[in-house]
């Protein structure tokens, strides 16, 4: 198999999409040896931010000297930046011999995980399954470029290099997947009788599959660490098939994909702890604070009800009560099982506490609900919870190229990444680093400056062009990361106002992200992302301009935050809108990014956001119109 042929196979159509669910990865990681579980993780869920937080500990880890895999999606251009060590993608060589070995495990061709299931560039990279099988205790599963990556069953191999542990002795059972105890009487040894698969019956989505290649190629290359994402959730995605973690981080909660985890922030929250495990060490974003006040209004289904600032732990971070005929409702989430115990009535006591207060001005989205529910959650599994205490954040100074900051008794650190949302990303990757600490792993000063310097991550209020205009691109795909988006360029560009290009899915709440952007916009060019998820260009501006009028008042509530913490600055709608603002829907995107520049004049912004998934035409665009200049 080679690249275009494993791309082909990853992408094919009737695998496509989502669907939540543990059964199919655990089979497929059996069958090829459960690469994860000689693997070290950070585990990181969350609505906004879990990138570039898994960006910022990754290059951290990597400053530290460890050997460090990261795994992140959606790619901008290509797959092979999903999976990245030490900063580098895999290579086309790497992830097509990967994918094969992942083909192999799901058709049942073969012996199973022992031929070559974590196979890599050396003398396994190309080999079929026949060539390759396992002979027993002799070679080593996870052999990887010739002999030196691997050992022999049994020898002592250095798994994770500098970090705490040091080496253990490689398990000869875990080169040898079987399908069940029965199976242990069936296998004989030096190669014989090793158990032989059909093909999976429930064949494993497009993430499960590029999860499990990943997995298969960090274990290869003998990751000291892995950072890796969620996909979508926490709880049933994919990735959550790993072992208890070093630390599990969830970053800032925010109300999306309502239709997969729920209609309630406290919902979501326990959704996205899902990923904490018996006895784990849990670091968290808290919810509605601060970047959850840009939430705007809360969807219908979200209890309304009043706020009010308590000191109630996690660095005095700010809760919002709902009080005065507060009821709880314990039928009302019984149609959901969290983490499988007497969960629908915890759920409907932590999450559907309905206000029915004289005072409705303002919309809380169940902060307080989701922080006791996160709690709930972690003191049930023995886990051990940490909040990251913002009133510990100093930032001393901002530019489109990034922030300088103080955080925990560091001073002066640089940050690499703009946008106001950062600072408060790079506290949260931070205090993960400072729980990696306390477990053992060695972390300097010196490398936590050099990897916050140093880290990348690409379409997050990124200038892609700096001058006359500059032009900022931006994966914010739904209502609060549209507000951080115009809070960013509030902060960055004062006074000014935008050329927006605009794109999103049709299942967001792209009327709450237009009404974050409105205010700002001088004109707008919608476009139709790639995805068949999409919403034509065409639907989009027809709906804007539809918006205008509606959005020149504030809504209700846009003009203080949900969650009781105080003005928005400047966020919702709070602003007057232009009524002049020209919509025009754009055929491709490429036409869309000549359209903004043509229209722009000297000094002016262009922003392009809303989705992740025009991103990387968004960029080349941008860099196809500047060589054209020369």
């Amino acid at each position: 198999m080679d690249y275009t042929e494993a791309i082909g196979y990853l992408t094919h159509r009737d695998w496509r999409g989502s669907r939540l669910g543990l059964q199919r990865m655990e089979e497929l990681l059996g069958r090829m040896g459960n690469p994860q579980d000689g693997l070290r993780f950070v585990h990181i869920a969350g609505t906004n931010g879990k990138g570039s937080v898994a960006a910022m500990v990754s290059s951290i880890m990597t400053q530290a000297g460890y050997r460090t895999g990261l795994y992140t999606s959606p790619h901008l251009k290509r797959y092979n930046e999903r999976i990245q060590v030490d900063g580098l993608e895999i290579s086309d060589a790497d992830f097509a011999a990967a994918a094969e070995a992942v083909r192999d495990a799901v058709e049942g061709v073969g012996t199973g995980a022992g031929e070559c299931a974590q196979k890599g560039a050396g003398e396994c990279a190309q080999k079929g399954a026949g060539e390759c099988a396992q002979t027993g205790a002799g070679e080593c599963a996870q052999k990887g470029a010739g002999a030196s990556a691997g050992g022999t069953w049994g020898e002592t191999v250095p798994l994770h290099g500098q970090g705490p542990g040091g080496t253990k002795v490689a398990d000869k059972e875990a080169g040898v997947p079987m399908a069940d105890e029965a199976d242990q009487a069936t296998r004989g040894t030096a190669g014989h009788d090793w158990k032989v698969w059909g093909p999976i019956g429930d064949h494993p989505t497009e993430f499960e599959l590029l999860t499990a290649l990943a997995l298969a190629h960090f274990a290869r290359v003998r990751c000291d660490i892995v950072v890796m994402e969620v996909g979508l959730g926490g709880r049933l995605d994919a990735t959550n098939v790993i072992p208890v973690p070093e630390v599990a981080v969830i970053t800032a909660l925010g109300m999306d994909h309502t239709g997969e985890l729920g209609n309630t922030l406290a919902k979501i929250a326990a959704e996205k702890a899902g990923i904490v495990k018996p006895g784990g060490q849990v670091v968290l974003y808290p919810p509605g604070d601060p970047q959850g006040r840009a939430m705007g209004r809360a969807p219908k289904g979200v209890a309304k009800g009043t706020a009010e600032t308590l000191p109630d732990g996690c660095g005095g971070l700010i809760e919002s009560r709902l009080k005065d005929g507060n009821r709880i409702g314990e039928s009302a989430v019984k149609e959901r099982e969290v983490d499988g115990a007497d969960a629908a009535l915890r759920m409907a006591r932590e999450i559907c506490r309905i206000g029915e207060s004289a005072v409705e001005e303002r919309e809380v989205d169940g902060a307080d609900a989701a922080l006791r529910m996160v709690r709930e959650i972690c003191r049930e599994r023995g886990a051990s919870l940490t909040c990251v205490d913002f009133s510990k954040l100093a930032v001393n100074g901002a530019s489109p190229m990034g922030f300088t900051f103080d955080f925990d008794g560091l001073e002066d650190l640089r940050l690499s990444l703009p946008g106001d949302y950062q600072p408060y990303n790079a506290a949260t990757a931070l205090t993960a680093v400072k729980a990696l600490q306390g477990l053992g792993w060695e972390i300097s000063e010196a490398a936590i400056r050099k990897g916050l310097e140093e880290v990348r991550w690409p379409a997050r209020f990124e200038v892609v062009r700096q001058g006359n205009p500059t032009f900022i691109l931006d994966g914010g795909h739904n209502p609060q990361g549209a507000q951080m988006v115009a809070d960013s360029l509030r902060r960055h560009f004062p006074g000014r106002q935008a050329i927006f290009i605009f794109g999103v899915m049709a299942d967001k709440d792209y009327g709450a992200m237009a009404d974050a952007i409105l205010p700002l916009a001088k004109r707008i060019f919608t476009v139709t992302p790639d995805s068949p998820r999409a919403l034509p260009a065409q639907e989009l501006a027809h709906f804007i301009e539809g918006r205008r009028a509606k959005a020149a008042q504030p809504p209700e509530g846009a003009m203080q935050a949900a969650i009781g913490a105080g003005p928005l600055t400047g966020g919702g709608c709070a602003g007057r809108v232009p009524q002049d603002i020209e919509v025009t829907p754009c055929a491709t995107i490429p036409a869309a990014v000549e359209a903004a520049f043509a229209a722009a004049g000297p000094g002016d912004v262009i922003c392009a956001f809303g989705s992740l998934y025009m991103a990387g035409d968004v960029s080349d665009a941008v860099r196809a119109h500047g060589e054209a200049l020369t």
